[in-house]
């Protein structure tokens, strides 16, 4: 009797790029950009345990994505995209208004800024020591000196997570 050849695991629909575009754009009929923001807030509003245990792995994929898969021609077409995006949904927002003051509005999204510049210096550190058997000791040690003087919140930390690279 001949033994059976192994079959490979059928590719799930699920795990396919070509499968989540057609369905946000289909499903979703919406930007991307949209949908996102929407699926944190239902996941937040459904899930907020789960979400802010996956909230670390998220966010290191937006930041690990844009830093190691993009090219410069997608980067700057995708800027373009953006603030085609950043302009509708502003001229949406002055339609329907804010329950935030201007002064209330301009403290929280600098507040945003920062953090978000302080999450991408970790993460930029976090992959200079992850590679750090392949970095100078002198850029480990200037990584380490700057990691050193940036101030971090727990909540910076949980998403980082900096590992022992040695």
């Amino acid at each position: 009797m001949a033994a059976a050849a192994a079959v490979p695991a059928p590719v799930l629909p699920a795990d396919s790029l070509d499968y989540w575009r057609k369905f946000f754009s289909s499903a979703a009929n919406a930007d991307i950009f949209r949908v996102i923001e929407k699926a944190i807030a239902v996941a937040a509003a459904d899930s907020p345990d789960e979400l802010r245990a996956r909230r670390a792995r998220i966010a290191e994929a937006l930041y690990v994505c844009l830093a190691c898969t993009c090219s410069t021609h997608r980067l700057h077409n995708h800027h373009h995209n953006q603030e085609e995006a950043d302009q509708k949904e502003e001229e949406e927002d002055r339609r329907v208004g804010s329950n935030l003051s201007y002064n209330e509005a301009e403290t929280l999204t600098e507040k945003i800024k920062e953090e978000s510049h302080t999450l991408r210096e970790v993460l930029r550190i976090k992959g200079v020591l992850s590679a750090g058997r392949e970095q100078s000791y002198g850029v480990l040690f200037e990584s380490l000196r700057r990691l050193q003087l940036i101030e971090l919140s727990v909540q910076t930390l949980q998403f980082a997570v900096v590992p022992n690279s040695y």
